[in-house]
């Protein structure tokens, strides 16, 4: 039987609604399968708060029914007659049109019309009817009705948004995929192609042609190096990418560094300068992910130090850190800036260095899960980019530095 709240200080009846909202409360939380649970909450409200109980959904539009549950089983198959009758449309049609819980009284039935709403979208409706034998409803059943759809609503809310999270990122593990396989390996053939042009054939045929082979060779590697940031940028948001940490001697890493990055200083006139702390500091890291970082904080200053500046590329150890340091006499970033330069695909415009990619913001996602930490300052002019990792013993000096990965060998010329 439907419960009486016209006695609002019956603790009875205040301990069946709480216990009931409780149990409705934990059914909606259960699952994401919020068309199971609403149906399971319906039949958990008959009799307690009803002899009959309709949950209807809006979908594309229109309400459809979605549970029926009946004190007496032999009435479900007439509940939609039973809803349609007397009273009970009227009261459906004007919750509907206010949005507000509506009381109904059809002869001897008692009926509440409670509207499922979240962020203003109409979402369902919650019928409950109680039968001739049993009590009115009151405005303290409607409130209590009311707490009951305020709960559904915000399962079918969370539902829904974690149903177009999950097409999300669906669609971007289809999209990475593609980056992945369908360009990379083409681009690949690209690269070898031109690698095997630039090297074959006589000195003097091979000139004719060295600049245009060069701008094409530039190019695809900078592809190659966008495509990687993208898949870096997706297993540092799913928390998969891989660190494959060990000791390594700071110098060379500087070697490794330098190597790739003079040829694209000198192209602009800019000189590069690194200076490495003595024999035998180590720090504990990716190799190939701080060559990376690397290359991105030194290709980012030449990209925007002038023909004719300096860039200086230090390290020094320090309360167990080594502090790694990236120099520039580029424009400087206004200070209100500064704290925003990592974030992703950021720029600010009031400032003559617009940052506007991925390659700052996947620098500090790699240094962090490496254990270490990253800043900018701009005092005295240009910027330094500095980042921390831990300081270990270093290496055996008999143990051969290892092959560079993958990523070490991708390509320094483009930064972000």
């Amino acid at each position: 039987m439907p419960i009486d709240t016209q006695e609002p200080s019956d603790a009875k009846v205040r301990i069946e609604e709480a216990r009931f909202l409780a149990d409705a409360s934990a059914m909606l939380a259960s699952s994401f399968d919020y068309r199971a649970t609403l149906a399971a909450v319906a039949r958990r409200a008959v009799p307690v708060l009803a002899d009959i109980c309709v949950v209807e959904l809006v979908e594309a539009g229109t309400l459809r029914r979605l549970a029926v549950a009946a004190a007496d089983p032999t009435r479900v198959a007439g509940a939609e007659l039973d809803v349609a009758a007397g009273g009970e449309l009227a009261a459906r049609r004007d919750a509907l049109q206010t949005r507000e819980g509506v009381l109904a009284d059809a002869g001897a039935r008692s009926t509440m019309v409670v509207p499922v709403v979240a962020r203003d979208a109409l979402l369902g409706v919650i019928t409950l009817i109680a039968a001739e034998s049993g009590p009115r409803y009151s405005r303290a059943s409607l409130a209590m009705a009311r707490d009951l759809a305020v709960r559904a609503a915000m399962a079918i809310d969370n539902a829904r948004l974690f149903e177009r999270e999950q097409r999300a990122i669906r669609a971007r593990e289809d999209l990475l995929s593609f980056v992945s396989h369908d360009l990379r390996n083409p681009l690949m053939g690209i690269l070898l192609t031109i690698e095997t042009v630039l090297r074959a054939g006589p000195r003097e045929e091979r000139r004719k042609g060295w600049t245009q082979l060069e701008r094409i060779q530039r190019g695809a590697l900078q592809m190659q190096r966008m495509i990687d940031d993208v898949l870096d940028l997706a297993s540092l948001d799913a928390g998969r990418l891989i660190v494959d940490a060990a000791a390594y001697e700071v110098r060379h890493l500087f070697d490794d560094a330098f190597t790739a990055l003079e040829p694209q200083a000198a192209a602009k006139a800019v000189s590069l300068r690194f200076e490495p702390p003595a024999l035998g500091v180590a720090v504990r890291c990716d190799r190939a992910r701080v060559v990376q970082v690397l290359s991105t904080l030194v290709g980012n200053s030449i990209k925007f130090t002038p023909t004719g500046g300096s860039i200086t590329v230090r390290a020094r150890p320090t309360a167990g850190q080594v502090l790694f340091a990236v120099s520039d006499t580029g424009p400087a970033v206004l200070p209100p800036h500064r704290s925003r330069i990592f974030e992703r695909l950021w720029q600010a415009n009031a400032d003559a260095r617009k940052e506007q990619g991925l390659g700052l913001y996947l620098a500090k996602g790699l240094v962090e899960a490496q254990g270490g930490t990253i800043a900018v300052d701009g005092a005295g002019g240009g910027l330094t980019f500095s980042f921390a990792l831990p300081i270990v013993p270093a290496p055996s000096a008999h143990t051969p530095r290892p092959a560079a990965t993958d990523a070490a060998r991708r390509d320094p010329d483009v930064t972000s």
